[in-house]
C-alpha cells in the first residue's frame, strides 16, 4: 500500500499532540516486562574472505553509479561506463530516473515497460529523487512534485519501494549482462558475486532497511547477504587509501564531504592506526539538500529571465535541442570547471536563437560574465561551507584537530567549490605543487594545525569505488558515532512516590501493581559504537501454559539531546523484532506458581544489537549460549502491536459448554476448541450472572475499589464478565431507571468493564451499543454500527484493534471520563499507524472504519480540536482514494463504508468552503476526489440510503453545488460558464425524484420521517444553490417558495437529527413563526442526540439570527455564512 503520510501540526492540547502522530510517526509501547540494564559482550573477531567477485552500487538521487572487482587481482577496480540509450557515449554514471508506459495493445493485467537511465527523450516525462522518497524524514527539492510523483506511481499500480526496486533490477541486470561479458559464463557461474550498496550518512533505519528490501527484491541477494555503507564512509574508505601513509598521523581527523547532485552528506573520521589503517568517527554525520541540481534549476531561472517567460516556453517546446545543448554545456563545463579568476566570462551555446543585445545573445550564444555564473552557484555553495563549517566547530568544541576535507562526488568535482572552501576557512595562498595525481591539495591554517583540502580525481566516482573496497577489505572504520538515542520500553514496578495512579496496572503473575512504557536508554546519542561489541537488551518473558513463545519487541529511538525517561509519541520506532522461542529448551525455563496456584513459565534472554556502517543486526542469547538451536530473531520496520492479554476470571477453568457437559476444556481463547469442533456458540469462560431485579444488589458481583487504576464516581455495581443476556438486561434496566427527558441527556449509560480482547461480538455489541449513535444520526444507525462492531471484534489484527479502542474512546468520552479516553484514542491511533504501515488491500475498508471513529471522536470534541478532524478525515479519504475506481459500483459492507465516508466528505467541504481563513491543508481536503459507492448512472444513486438521510444523487449534487460557490469578487463568479452550471445543478435538484428502499422497510412513522427528511436536504439544497452560487438577492422571488416549502416540512417533523439541513433553512427564517418552527425541532432533536454537531448548530442558528436583527439591511448570505462558520477555532463540522 501507498504511503499516506501527513504533515504534522503544532498541537494544543495533549489529546490532539496524540492526534497529530496519526498518519506520521508512532511507536506502540513494548509490553515486554524488562527489569535489568544493557550488558555489553567481548568483541568477535571476523570471518575469513574467499575469491568473489566483489560489486558495489553508488544509488544516488540524480545518478547512480556501479564498480567490481575480482578479490584475486584487488587493484584491478572496474567502473561501468556503458549503459543502454547511451549512444556508445561512455559515462561514470546513469541518471536515477524511471519510467513506465503501457503498450497501445496492452490488455488488464500486462506489465508495464520500464525506460531508465539514458533512455528517455529531453521532453520525456520521468521520475527522479526517487530515492528520497524511502525516507520519510528526508526533505524533496522544490523541483520534485510528490503529487505528480504519487500520480505517476498509481497509473501504473506501483509504489516507491517498486520504483526503487524496479530501477535496481535495471542495474542488477546491466551489471551482470556487463560482467559476462568481462569474464565469461563459466566464470560467472561458479564465482560467488556480492553487493556493496551505498546510502547517505543520514538515512534512517527505516529508509535503510526499505533500500535493502528494494536490493533483494532487484536481485541482489537475500539482505543478511547484502553488505551496507555510508556513502561518506565509502568516500573515506578510498580517498584515504589513496592519500600517501606519510600524510596520515594517527589521531589526525578528516571530513568527508560528499557533494552529490541531490544531496550533500558530511562525516568526520579520526586516525587510530596506519598499519593496517581504522579509522574512527569523530563526529555524527550531517546533510543537506543543496546538490549541484539545484545549480541547474538556478541557471535555468536565469536563462529564462533573460530571455523572458515567453521566449523561454518556446524555445524548450519548439526548439527543444536548442535548450538541451545548453544545459548540458553548463552541466559538463561550466559546473565542474567554472573559476572566476580564469573566466571573465563564459559563452552558453544556444544554437538557433537569434541576436539579442538586451538579453545577450550573440551569434548563437548565450554570453555570461563570472558575476552573473557567481549569482546561480552562491547560494547553493555557502550552504555547502556551512555543513563543513558546522562539522568544524563540532570538532573544535571537543578539543579536535580538523587535518583535512575530502572533497568528493559530482559536486564535489567542482572547481568553484573547491576554491570557496579553501577561502570559506582562510585566505591563506595557494598550496605547492605536487607531483601526486591523485588529488589537488590546498593549505588552510587553523587553530592547533592546518587543514588540507583534498579533491581526488576520481571525485564522482569515489564512493562507489570505496564501497567495493569495502566489500573487499572489510571495515575500516572500527567505531562509529550514534545518530540517536536507542532503547527499549519496559515495566517496572510502582512505586507511588515515583509513579501516578493512573499508570499503574495490576500484574496476575508478578501479583503486584506494575507501571509500562518506562524507557531504558541502551545506547546514547553519539556514544562510540562498533560493530565487533554487540550490545545486549536482556528481557524476562512470562508464558502461561499453551501461550505462543513468539514474542516481540520495539527499539526505539530518540532524536532529542535528553531523552524521556518515560515512552512519548515523539519517539521513533525502529523496528519490531520478532523472537521466536520455540526451540529454547524447556529445561532454560521456570516454572513458577501463583498464590492463587496459577502457574506460568519464565525465561530470561538477550537479544544483541550490532551496529553498523549502515545498519542494525540483531542475534538471540538464552543462558549464555547463542543461536539456540533453531530460535530465531527478525527484524521488522513494520509496527506491530503485542496481541492483548486476555485475562480470565480465576475461579473459572472451563467454558460454560465444558461446564454443563462435565467434559475437558482447553481453555482456548476466544473459544474453546470443543465447541468449535462441535459447531457451537461457546459461552465463554467469565462469570455467568441472572440480572437482579431492579434495586436487588444481591446477585451482582463487583470489583473492589482497588482493583480500579481509575476511580469510580458512582456506588453502580461492576458486573465483571457477564454474559450477552445479562448485559441486555442491563441495558433494558438503565432504560426503565430515566424517563425519556433525562435518559436523553444521560443515555450513554455507565458499563460493565470488558478486556478488550476478542471475547464475545456479540457481548461487545451490546456493551457499546449507545456508540451507535454517535456513528450515525440515522435511524437506521444499527446497521453500520453493526458492521464496524464485526469489523473491530473480527479478530485481533491491528485494524480490528484500532476500530475497538476507537469505540471504547467514543464511550469514555461521552460519560466524560476524558483521561480514559484519551488513553484509548492514543491506542487506537497507534494501532491505526501500524496497520497502514503493513496494510494490505483486503484490510482497507476496516481502516477506513478505524480512521472515520477517530475522525468523529474529534467532532464531538470540536471546542478543543485543533483541526484533528481534518487530519483523520484526510487520511481516510487517502485510503478510499487508494482501493476504490471512479466508475464502479459497490454494494453490501464496501458500499455503507464508502457512504459514510461522502456523507462526511460534503459536509466538511461546506464547512471548509465558508472558513475564511483556509490554509493549504483544508484547500487539499475540500479538493480531494469524491468516492462514492455508485457509478454515475446507476439507478440505486435515487434510493434513499439511511445513514446519509438523503440519496446518494442529492449528496452529489450538493456537493457540486459547494464546489459552484464562487466568492462576488471572483472573475469566474456569474460567468456564462458559471450560470450555465448552476441552471444545470438547478434543473437537477428540481426535478430530482428519491425513492425509498424496499429492502426491509421500516414502520409507518419511520418510513414518514425518513422520506420527509430527504426532502428537507433537497430543498435545502436548492435553497443554498440559489442563494450561494447563483446570488439570489433576500427578496428573490425564485427562492422564497422553496423557504416556504421547507418550514411546511418542519410542521410536518417531529425531530431532524440532520444539522446542515436545518442550518441552510433556519438562516432563511423571516419571521417570529419561522424561527419558532425551528427551535421546536431543534429542541427535539437535541433531546434525541444531544451531541457536537447538533449542539453546535443549536448556537450558531441563534448567533445568525442575532447578526441578522442587528443589521438594519440585510446581510449578504456569503458574508453570513462565512461570519458565523468562521466565528469558531476551527471549521466546526455538519455531520
Amino acid at each position: 500500500m501507498q504511503n499516506l503520510a501527513l504533515p504534522v501540526r503544532t498541537s494544543a492540547s495533549r489529546r490532539n499532540q496524540e492526534s497529530r502522530s496519526y498518519f506520521t510517526s508512532y511507536t506502540p509501547p513494548s509490553s515486554t516486562e524488562a527489569i535489568n540494564g544493557p550488558v555489553r559482550e567481548p568483541v568477535r573477531e571476523q570471518p575469513p574472505m574467499t575469491d568473489r567477485l566483489i560489486v558495489g552500487v553508488d544509488f544516488g538521487t540524480t545518478f547512480s553509479g556501479v564498480a567490481a572487482v575480482y578479490t584475486s587481482t584487488p587493484d584491478d577496480v572496474e567502473i561501468i561506463k556503458t549503459w543502454p540509450g547511451g549512444n556508445g557515449i561512455t559515462s561514470d554514471k546513469v541518471p536515477t530516473e524511471i519510467t513506465y508506459s503501457f503498450p497501445p495493445d496492452a490488455t488488464p493485467g500486462t506489465e508495464p515497460t520500464v525506460k531508465w537511465g539514458f533512455q528517455f527523450k529531453p521532453d520525456e516525462s520521468r521520475l527522479r529523487c526517487i530515492k528520497l522518497f524511502l525516507d520519510r524524514a528526508q526533505k524533496l527539492p522544490f523541483y520534485v512534485s510528490p503529487l505528480d510523483t504519487a500520480a505517476q506511481l498509481k497509473k501504473f499500480n506501483k509504489n516507491v519501494v517498486d520504483a526503487v526496486s524496479d530501477y535496481l533490477t535495471q542495474i542488477y541486470r546491466h551489471t551482470m549482462d556487463t560482467l559476462t561479458r568481462r569474464y565469461g559464463e563459466s566464470f560467472m557461474a561458479s564465482t560467488k558475486v556480492e553487493f556493496v550498496l551505498t546510502c547517505p550518512a543520514v538515512w534512517s533505519d527505516t529508509a535503510k532497511n526499505t533500500t535493502l528490501q528494494a536490493a533483494e527484491r532487484a536481485g541482489m541477494g537475500s539482505r543478511s547477504e547484502i553488505q551496507m555503507i555510508s556513502e561518506p564512509e565509502a568516500a573515506a574508505v578510498y580517498t584515504l587509501k589513496a592519500i600517501q601513509p606519510n600524510h596520515l598521523n594517527i589521531g589526525d581527523n578528516f571530513i568527508v564531504c560528499d557533494a552529490g547532485g541531490g544531496t550533500v552528506d558530511l562525516i568526520a573520521y579520526k586516525i587510530i592506526s596506519l598499519k593496517p589503517l581504522r579509522v574512527e568517527e569523530s563526529a555524527v554525520g550531517t546533510g543537506g539538500l543543496c546538490g549541484s541540481a539545484f545549480l541547474n534549476y538556478r541557471f535555468e531561472e536565469h536563462v529564462r529571465t533573460r530571455l523572458g517567460q515567453a521566449r523561454f516556453d518556446e524555445m524548450k517546446t519548439k526548439k527543444g535541442k536548442t535548450w538541451q545543448m545548453g544545459l548540458r554545456y553548463f552541466e559538463e563545463f561550466v559546473k565542474r570547471n567554472f573559476n572566476e579568476d580564469e573566466h571573465q566570462e563564459i559563452n552558453v551555446p544556444f544554437p538557433g536563437l537569434p541576436d539579442d543585445e538586451e538579453a545577450g545573445l550573440d551569434s548563437g550564444f548565450m554570453v555570461m560574465s563570472a558575476e552573473q555564473i557567481k549569482d546561480i552557484f552562491e547560494p547553493v555553495v555557502k550552504e555547502v561551507c556551512d555543513l563543513v563549517q558546522g562539522q568544524v566547530e563540532g570538532l573544535r568544541a571537543k578539543g579536535g584537530i580538523v587535518s583535512g576535507i575530502v572533497l568528493v562526488g559530482g559536486f564535489g568535482q567542482s572547481d568553484y567549490l573547491y576554491r570557496r572552501l579553501k577561502s570559506h576557512f582562510s585566505s591563506a595562498a595557494p598550496p605547492p605543487y605536487s607531483e601526486r595525481p591523485t588529488h589537488a591539495n590546498a593549505s588552510v591554517s587553523q587553530d592547533g594545525g592546518s587543514i588540507e583540502v583534498m579533491q581526488p580525481v576520481y571525485a564522482w566516482t569515489a564512493v562507489v569505488r570505496g564501497a567495493v573496497l569495502r566489500g573487499l577489505e572489510g571495515n575500516m572504520v572500527i567505531s562509529r558515532k550514534s545518530r540517536m538515542h536507542y532503547g527499549t520500553s519496559f515495566a517496572t514496578v510502582y512505586d507511588e512516590e515515583k509513579h501516578s495512579v493512573s499508570e499503574r496496572y495490576w500484574s496476575p503473575l508478578w501479583e503486584r501493581w506494575m507501571v509500562s512504557d518506562r524507557m531504558q536508554w541502551h545506547i546514547a546519542k553519539g556514544e562510540a559504537l562498533s560493530p565487533l561489541s554487540p550490545i545486549a537488551f536482556h528481557y524476562t518473558r512470562n508464558f502461561r501454559p499453551g501461550q505462543s513463545l513468539i514474542v516481540t519487541d520495539d527499539l526505539i529511538a530518540c532524536d532529542a539531546d535528553e531523552p524521556p525517561a518515560v515512552h512519548t509519541r515523539d519517539l521513533i520506532n525502529v523496528c519490531t523484532l520478532t523472537t521466536d522461542l520455540n526451540a529454547v529448551p524447556r529445561s532454560l525455563f521456570t516454572r513458577l506458581t501463583t498464590t492463587r496456584g496459577v502457574e506460568f513459565d519464565n525465561l530470561d534472554f538477550t537479544l544483541e544489537m550490532i551496529v553498523d556502517s549502515a545498519g542494525l543486526g540483531f542475534e538471540l542469547k538464552v543462558d549464555g549460549v547463542r543461536n539456540i538451536a533453531k530460535s530465531r530473531i527478525t527484524a521488522r520496520n513494520t509496527i506491530a502491536l503485542t496481541r492483548p492479554v486476555v485475562a480470565m476470571s480465576q475461579t473459572q477453568k472451563r467454558c460454560w459448554n465444558c461446564r454443563q457437559q462435565k467434559i475437558a476444556c482447553d481453555k482456548t481463547l476466544p473459544h474453546c476448541r470443543n465447541c468449535v469442533k462441535k459447531g457451537r456458540q461457546c459461552l465463554g469462560y467469565g462469570l455467568k450472572l441472572s440480572w437482579p431485579r431492579k434495586g436487588d444488589q444481591r446477585r451482582s458481583a463487583s470489583l473492589q475499589k482497588e482493583h480500579f487504576i481509575i476511580p469510580l464516581r458512582t456506588k453502580d455495581p461492576i458486573f465483571i464478565n457477564a454474559t450477552s443476556d445479562d448485559v441486555k438486561g442491563s441495558q433494558d434496566d438503565t432504560l426503565a431507571r430515566y424517563d425519556e427527558t433525562s435518559f436523553g441527556e444521560v443515555w450513554l449509560t455507565r458499563q460493565p468493564n470488558f478486556n478488550m480482547a476478542r471475547l464475545d461480538p456479540f457481548l461487545a455489541s451490546h456493551t457499546f451499543s449507545p456508540v451507535a449513535r454517535l456513528v450515525s444520526s440515522s435511524q437506521s444507525c444499527d446497521e453500520l454500527y453493526g458492521l464496524l462492531v464485526r469489523m473491530s471484534f473480527q479478530d485481533d489484527s491491528l485494524p480490528s484493534l484500532a476500530s475497538r479502542y476507537a469505540i471504547s474512546a467514543l464511550s469514555y468520552q461521552h460519560l466524560a471520563m476524558d483521561k480514559t479516553a484519551v488513553m484509548h484514542q492514543t491506542r487506537a491511533i497507534r494501532a491505526l499507524q501500524s496497520a497502514i504501515e503493513t496494510a494490505v488491500p483486503s484490510e482497507c475498508m476496516q481502516l477506513m472504519a478505524a480512521s472515520m471513529l477517530l475522525n468523529i471522536y474529534e467532532t464531538l470534541n470540536f471546542d478543543t480540536s485543533d483541526l484533528s478532524w481534518s487530519i483523520f478525515f484526510c487520511g481516510t479519504k487517502r485510503i478510499a482514494d487508494y482501493v476504490t475506481k471512479t466508475d464502479d459500483t459497490y454494494f453490501g459492507d464496501e458500499a455503507l463504508i464508502i457512504d459514510w465516508v461522502f456523507y462526511h466528505d460534503v459536509m466538511y467541504k461546506f464547512s471548509i468552503r465558508h472558513w475564511i481563513e483556509k490554509n493549504k491543508d483544508q484547500i487539499m481536503l475540500a479538493s480531494q476526489r469524491k468516492v462514492l459507492s455508485k457509478a454515475v448512472f446507476s439507478p440505486e444513486r435515487q434510493t434513499i440510503v439511511p445513514i446519509l438521510g438523503c440519496s446518494l444523487e442529492l449528496l452529489d449534487l450538493l456537493c457540486q453545488a459547494i464546489d459552484a460557490v464562487y466568492e462576488p469578487g471572483d472573475p469566474d463568479y456569474q460567468s456564462e460558464a458559471h450560470l450555465k452550471l448552476v441552471r444545470s445543478l438547478e434543473i437537477r435538484l428540481k426535478y430530482l425524484q428519491q425513492r425509498q428502499s424496499t429492502v426491509a422497510p421500516l414502520d409507518g412513522p419511520e418510513m414518514r420521517q425518513e422520506a420527509i427528511v430527504a426532502e428537507l436536504y433537497r430543498l435545502a439544497a436548492i435553497i443554498y444553490l440559489l442563494r450561494m452560487a447563483k446570488g439570489e438577492p433576500d427578496n428573490s422571488k425564485s427562492v422564497i417558495p422553496w423557504v416556504d416549502q421547507a418550514y411546511e416540512l418542519l410542521d410536518q417533523l417531529v425531530y431532524c437529527e440532520r444539522p446542515w439541513p436545518l442550518f441552510v433553512i433556519a438562516l432563511e427564517a423571516r419571521t417570529e413563526e419561522h424561527r419558532m418552527r425551528m427551535l421546536r425541532v431543534l429542541e427535539k432533536s437535541l433531546e434525541r442526540r444531544p451531541l457536537g454537531p447538533m449542539r453546535l448548530v443549536n448556537k450558531m442558528i441563534p448567533d445568525a439570527w442575532t447578526q441578522q436583527d442587528l443589521r438594519e439591511s440585510s446581510i449578504d448570505p456569503f458574508t453570513l455564512y462565512g461570519m458565523i462558520i468562521s466565528r469558531h477555532r476551527v471549521p466546526p463540522c455538519f455531520t
